[in-house]
Protein backbone atom coordinates (compact mmCIF):
# COMPACT_ATOMS: atom_id res chain seq x y z
CA UNK A 1 0.00 0.00 0.00
CA UNK A 2 2.97 2.45 0.80
CA UNK A 3 4.18 2.90 -3.02
CA UNK A 4 0.80 3.94 -4.18
CA UNK A 5 0.44 6.09 -1.06
CA UNK A 6 4.25 7.39 -2.80
CA UNK A 7 3.07 7.30 -5.92
CA UNK A 8 0.06 9.93 -4.91
CA UNK A 9 1.91 12.25 -3.59
CA UNK A 10 4.75 11.74 -6.30
CA UNK A 11 1.99 12.57 -8.79
CA UNK A 12 0.71 15.48 -6.78
CA UNK A 13 3.55 17.07 -5.95
CA UNK A 14 4.61 17.02 -10.30
CA UNK A 15 1.14 17.52 -11.47
CA UNK A 16 1.09 20.92 -9.55
CA UNK A 17 4.67 21.95 -10.40
CA UNK A 18 4.16 21.30 -14.11
CA UNK A 19 0.54 23.13 -14.32
CA UNK A 20 2.30 25.85 -12.51
CA UNK A 21 4.87 25.97 -15.14
CA UNK A 22 2.37 25.85 -18.01
CA UNK A 23 0.54 28.22 -16.92
CA UNK A 24 3.25 30.82 -16.30
CA UNK A 25 5.50 30.09 -19.50
CA UNK A 26 3.34 28.57 -21.87
CA UNK A 27 6.07 26.39 -22.77
CA UNK A 28 4.14 22.70 -22.51
CA UNK A 29 6.48 19.76 -23.71
CA UNK A 30 9.00 21.16 -21.41
CA UNK A 31 6.98 21.16 -18.62
CA UNK A 32 5.17 17.94 -18.94
CA UNK A 33 8.85 16.35 -19.73
CA UNK A 34 9.82 18.21 -16.49
CA UNK A 35 6.62 17.28 -14.95
CA UNK A 36 7.45 13.14 -15.48
CA UNK A 37 11.40 13.34 -14.68
CA UNK A 38 10.06 15.24 -11.58
CA UNK A 39 7.11 12.19 -10.82
CA UNK A 40 9.73 9.29 -11.72
CA UNK A 41 12.41 11.15 -9.30
CA UNK A 42 10.26 11.80 -6.33
CA UNK A 43 8.55 8.21 -6.58
CA UNK A 44 11.95 6.34 -5.97
CA UNK A 45 13.45 9.00 -3.06
CA UNK A 46 9.99 8.46 -1.42
CA UNK A 47 10.41 4.42 -2.13
CA UNK A 48 13.81 4.68 -0.62
CA UNK A 49 16.69 4.55 -3.45
CA UNK A 50 15.75 1.33 -4.28
CA UNK A 51 18.53 -0.19 -6.07
CA UNK A 52 18.32 0.70 -10.14
CA UNK A 53 19.87 -3.11 -11.57
CA UNK A 54 18.69 -6.05 -9.43
CA UNK A 55 20.99 -8.02 -7.27
CA UNK A 56 23.64 -10.36 -9.75
CA UNK A 57 23.06 -8.17 -12.76
CA UNK A 58 25.78 -8.35 -14.95
CA UNK A 59 28.69 -5.31 -15.06
CA UNK A 60 31.19 -4.43 -17.18
CA UNK A 61 34.04 -5.11 -14.46
CA UNK A 62 32.49 -8.77 -14.61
Amino acid sequence: MAPLMFALIAFGVALTVTVTGMAATRLYLGWIWIGTMLFYALWWLLLGYPPLLPKGWPTRSQ
